[in-house]
């Protein structure tokens, strides 16, 4: 929702939709709505959420012609406050605004169904045309409320000046006419209006349930501008007619009057019954009073009227039954209570009931015993009497049940007091039992261990460390004691205290963890001890007779886990391990970077087993280039066949392991030469080469490069120069992957080719103009001839000729170009030459036989279909033929009159020899001779 607050005066939503509209001025519940829709500007609308307003309607909607804030705007106030919403106007509307039109008009429009019997709502209406000459003009803003449906003939506008039928408006309500009706606001003090009515209250009589339908509507008159606005309240129902009185009764006891009750004692308390009415009574209202029921009036009470009047004014009255003693043990006793007259519809009492007061019984539980220290909650149970009770227990306390601790055997005395004054006493006594727990001795532990505690017997145990049995086992780290209750009928507590001694450190001293096979490992423990045990996994042989010193010599074959335990003098133990590794130094592999070598070209040979190691190479024959006999090397062999390399790897220890050798065989070098046959010519040139490679194995692999992107894998190829140009040609083979190539630069040259080239002026021509020009614009040649195909004749070194074409057709020639390398080159060429037409139209003709111009003849040459068509001036077809030959003699259709002289329009449709249609129109002159 957007809203604005216009000088702190009304506040509005101008972006409500139709429903909010509409809902906002029939929100009561005597009316239901539907089928809401507007039509109209947006800003032309809007909804009145809060604020003060001085024209005197403060909530509701705001309809305008305009813009909706007009009704109340932020001074200073402009000349006018006036938009074109460019809007139509209303057709109902315009029959009241007639002789004139509406423009700019708003209309709201809904469904609704009454569920009153009529509706009635407030308005008024504001404009700036007052004070702008328009007084008593019939050009003038007005407001309409169209209703129709059921019980209403047509539209019935209900927004009308009080007791007229006048429609009410600006020129309706204005400084001269129904002034009594107008607020003036010419300086616009209040809001952009400069005028307004009076707050109208309309209404209409309409069926309950039935539909009606609804039509709001506002307007400019005669034109766009100078706008008006209605504020018009949310419709009202007519009020309700008034409800009879609803009477309700109710009993409450004379001793506790605000508080209901139906059950009363003898001899305690009387009877308060109230007749309340839901509303204070507009007339003095006398109910009469029977009673009935198992107790007797008279004996067990006494009523004090038969009547009782609730005065004008009053919503209530009381009247009183008096309960009496009749000193008799007896039943409980009813009483019941109608009121009259009927018509009052006044609910009757059943069953009030009477009740003897018996003694008052106090139930406390027989002596009761608690553990020392304990709480014990001592609650009476109480009967007889009449409640409510009083407590009074002899330390004071006035509680009905209380909560004691007595440390000794004690004595609780209650007195109890009912609502009729009797009371009774009673008393219990509280016996104290002390509880036993024993935890047991004091114990001592090694760290690590564990002790078991034990309680003497007892139904149920709790140990500080959780423990629920008679008996806990406990591991503590440090020393610790421990709590123990112990409860049978009552808990007892003790203590027991657990002492931990620590454990002794140790740990194996060696020189070396890791040895290589066959070293001795020399061990010893760095704790002073009362005994010592050595052991080993797998069991070593030379721990024999040495393992209960504190230090050993020890000789193992594999790597071994060795256990060290001692004991100190509290009797705890503590163990620990050393393992000793035996390196068996290194496993040692190694790779080629080639699985074959070439003769003098480095292989790089690098181990596979990596680490702070020293490599142990041996390479033959070979040559070490790089690599300091590290992990990696690149090593050369300048002969043939197989080498063998062998490695042995040292560890970080000094151990060496296994020695590995492999070998690699090495290859020869091809050494590469070749030639060309026919190394130079004109395109195509095919060229033969021949390879005269030393060092080429039979498995060799070879690879041409002919320098115009063309490859061979042959030995000895032929290749195509489709190309003129200079190349170079490279050849490169491969043994066992030995590779060497060759390269020949400029080793070929084919020839350029002369280009021949031409230009024909005109290349199509009638024959008309049989005339065409040859042009010779041949490049790159030293001789050109030209061939004609057409008379078989040929000429050298022409650059421009011409030639007059006797006949038509497609005409050939070639232009043979050849240069100074012998090179040639043709170029086809034609000429069209096409039949043409003429036609020959005569101006006019002379149709009086006298042997002259007689006719209109018309020829033509290449035309192979014709129509010709001749109309008079009204455009009447006068002469038509499709036959080039026939011509016309003046007459209509060639047989009836002669035409009159004057100038006659035709038109011809042909087809030549091209097979091209075309339309020619033209006029002819009849004259006749004198």
């Amino acid at each position: 929702m957007f809203s604005i607050n216009v000088n702190a005066q009304l506040i509005y939503d101008f972006n409500a939709d139709t429903n909010a509209l509409v809902q906002k001025l029939m929100s009561n519940a005597c009316v239901t709505f539907s089928n809401a829709k507007y039509k109209g500007a947006k800003g032309a609308k809007a909804i009145i959420v809060g604020g003060t307003n001085p024209m005197g309607i403060n909530s509701g909607i705001v309809l305008s012609t305009g813009n909706a804030t007009g009704a109340d705007a932020t001074p200073p106030y402009p000349q006018t406050y006036s938009i074109n919403n460019n809007m139509p106007g209303d057709a109902d509307l315009d029959v009241l605004a007639s002789p004139n039109v509406t423009y700019d008009a708003f209309v709201l429009e809904f469904d609704f169904v009454p569920l009153a019997d009529s509706i009635f709502f407030k308005y008024l209406f504001g404009s700036e045309e007052y004070h702008d000459g328009f007084d008593g003009s019939t050009a003038f803003d007005l407001f309409a409320f169209f209703i129709s449906g059921p019980g209403i003939t047509g539209l019935k506008n209900v927004a009308e000046i009080p007791g007229t039928s006048i429609e009410v408006g600006r020129g309706t309500i204005n400084r001269t006419v129904n002034t009594q009706y107008f607020h003036d606001n010419n300086m616009r003090t209040q809001n952009a209006y400069r005028g307004w009515t009076s707050v109208f209250r309309s209404g209409i009589k309409l069926q309950i349930g039935q539909t009606y339908h609804a039509k709001l509507v506002i307007a400019d008159v005669s034109d766009y501008s100078i706008d008006s606005g209605v504020l018009i309240e949310t419709i009202e129902c007519p009020p309700p007619a008034p409800l009879p009185p609803v009477f309700t009764v109710s009993t409450s006891s004379s001793s506790n009057p605000n508080t209901p009750q139906n059950s009363f004692y003898e001899g305690c308390e009387n009877i308060i019954i109230k007749v309340k009415a839901n509303k204070k009574l507009t007339a003095a209202t006398t109910v009469s009073i029977a009673l009935s029921g198992t107790a007797t009036n008279g004996s067990d009470y006494s009523a004090n009227a038969t009547s009782v009047t609730i005065p004008i004014g009053s919503d209530s009255a009381i009247f009183t039954l008096t309960i009496l003693n009749d000193n008799s043990t007896e039943a409980d006793e009813t009483i019941n209570v109608d009121f009259n007259p009927s018509s009052l519809s006044i609910p009757p009492i059943i069953g009030l009931i009477i009740k003897d007061v018996t003694p008052i019984q106090i139930d406390l539980t027989s002596d009761y015993t608690i553990c020392q220290g304990s709480t014990i909650n001592i609650s009476p149970s109480i009967s007889g009497g009449r409640p409510d009770y009083t407590y009074v227990w002899e330390n004071g306390k006035t509680t009905e049940s209380i909560s004691e601790s007595p440390n000794i055997e004690t004595t609780y005395k209650l007195t109890v007091t009912d609502a009729c004054n009797n009371t009774n006493t009673a008393q219990t006594v509280v016996n104290i039992e002390i509880g036993s727990a024993e935890a047991g001795d004091d114990q001592s532990i090694c760290f690590g261990k564990s002790a078991t505690l034990t309680s003497n017997p007892a139904s149920s145990y709790i140990w500080s460390n959780g423990g629920i049995t008679q008996s806990i086992t406990v591991s503590p780290n440090q020393t610790t004691k421990y709590y123990l209750s112990a409860t049978s009928n009552c808990m007892a507590v003790d203590s027991v205290i657990v002492t931990v001694y620590p454990i002794m450190p140790v740990n194996i001293i060696t020189s070396k963890n890791t040895i290589c096979l066959g070293i001795e490992a020399n061990m010893s423990s760095n704790a002073t001890a009362n005994t010592y045990f050595w052991s080993s996994i797998p069991n070593d042989t030379s721990l024999t007779n040495q393992n209960t010193k504190s230090s050993v010599i020890a000789k193992p074959t594999i790597s071994t886990i060795y256990s060290l335990m001692i004991t100190d003098f509290n009797g705890c133990s503590n163990t620990t391990s050393i393992k000793i590794n035996i390196d068996n130094g290194p496993s040692a592999s190694f790779r080629f970077s080639a699985p074959k070598g070439c003769v003098s070209s480095p292989i790089d040979i690098t181990s596979n087993t990596t680490g702070n190691y020293i490599y142990l190479w041996n390479f033959g024959y070979g040559r070490l280039i790089s690599g300091n006999n590290g992990a990696s090397n690149k090593v050369a062999w300048d002969s043939l066949g197989f080498m063998k390399v062998s490695l042995q790897i040292k560890s970080e220890n000094g151990c060496l392991g296994d020695i590995i050798t492999d070998s690699i065989e090495i290859f020869d070098i091809p050494m590469v030469d070749f030639y060309a046959i026919d190394t130079a010519g004109c395109p195509p040139l095919v060229v033969l080469f021949n390879n005269d490679s030393l060092n080429q194995y039979p498995d060799a692999e070879y690879y041409w490069e002919f320098g115009d992107k063309g490859t061979s894998s042959d030995k000895t190829p032929v290749h195509l120069y489709k190309n003129s140009g200079k190349f170079s040609v490279s050849l490169k083979i491969t043994n066992a992957g030995c590779s060497n190539s060759e390269t020949k630069n400029n080793i070929i040259n084919v020839y350029p080719v002369p280009k021949s080239e031409f230009v024909v002026k005109p290349e199509e021509t009638s024959i008309f103009y049989p005339d065409v020009v040859f042009y010779d614009v041949t490049k790159n040649a030293d001789s050109t001839t030209w061939y004609l195909l057409w008379n078989d004749s040929t000429f050298g070194n022409t650059q421009k000729f011409e030639y007059e074409f006797p006949d038509t057709g497609v005409q050939q020639f070639y232009l043979i170009a050849i240069n100074s390398f012998g090179c040639i080159d043709s170029g086809l060429g034609e000429v069209l030459i096409k039949e043409d037409f003429t036609l020959y139209r005569p101006k006019c003709f002379t149709p009086n036989e006298d042997g002259l111009n007689d006719v209109f003849d018309i020829k033509g040459i290449g035309i192979i279909e014709f129509k010709l068509t001749i109309y008079n001036r009204w455009g009447e077809i006068i002469y038509y033929s499709e036959d080039l030959n026939e011509k016309w003699n003046g007459k209509l259709k060639n047989t009836g009159k002669l035409v009159q002289t004057g100038i006659y329009p035709y038109r011809i449709e042909f087809k030549n020899s091209l097979l091209k249609r075309s339309t020619i129109f033209g006029h002819v002159m009849v004259l006749y001779k004198k």
